[in-house]
């Protein structure tokens, strides 16, 4: 039914196997789901490739809980897996160019500590992305971000992670943000004046 543990990340599969399962723990809740991936899709596509006039289709998506330690049970498929590594979505799946996490749930003590989305650019400076409810972080999922969730300590960090392709098979256009990355919080895009990522959402790590 799409649901499996991989050491601390809880995953179910974001596809219509899944809805009877979303729907008994919340009546509407597959629906729910499919309006924000649509309203999500929507949203990559105005701020990165309107003036292109391309569209996206779906690639895939998983609702994922974070543990600070794995959980037991048949649905373990690798207990000493460690989420926490810098890694590239488009090397786990050729497919994928665009990616997007809605958080669900907040950080800093409230729902979870650590979890922190951690980004490194090309001259290796890094920058963290705060876990708030509420916030849309997309970016295109090839080289140009590499990133990793930090390890959660304590709680439970809940996040809509999606994924997206083009329909016309070409490369994904980086857009605005020299990064390919756009902070997004409801309809309000977090960004400088520059058009770059809100310094104050994605500050240097330490």
């Amino acid at each position: 039914d799409g649901l499996f543990h991989q050491g601390g990340a809880t995953s179910l599969a974001v596809e219509p196997a899944s809805a009877a399962r979303l729907d008994a723990a919340a009546p509407g809740t597959w629906s729910l789901v499919e309006a924000l991936r649509m309203r999500v899709r929507d949203d990559i596509e105005r701020r990165f490739l309107s003036p292109h006039g391309r569209r996206l289709r779906d690639a895939g998506g998983l609702l994922t809980r974070l543990d600070g330690e794995p959980r037991g049970g048949s649905r373990q498929l690798n207990a000493t897996h460690e989420y926490w590594h810098f890694h590239v979505d488009k090397a786990n799946k050729a497919a994928y160019d665009y990616s997007a996490l809605l958080y669900l749930a907040d950080g800093a003590g409230i729902d979870f500590d650590g979890g922190e989305l951690e980004f490194v650019d090309h001259n290796a400076e890094r920058r963290l992305v705060a876990p708030r409810a509420g916030l849309l972080v997309a970016f295109t999922s090839g080289l140009e971000n590499v990133h990793r969730v930090r390890r959660v300590t304590t709680g439970h960090r809940m996040v809509l992670a999606l994924w997206f392709t083009c329909i016309d098979g070409a490369s994904p256009h980086v857009g605005a943000e020299e990064d390919g990355t756009s902070l997004v919080e409801g309809a309000c895009s977090l960004r400088d004046e520059e058009g770059g990522p809100s310094t104050s959402s994605c500050p240097p790590a330490r």
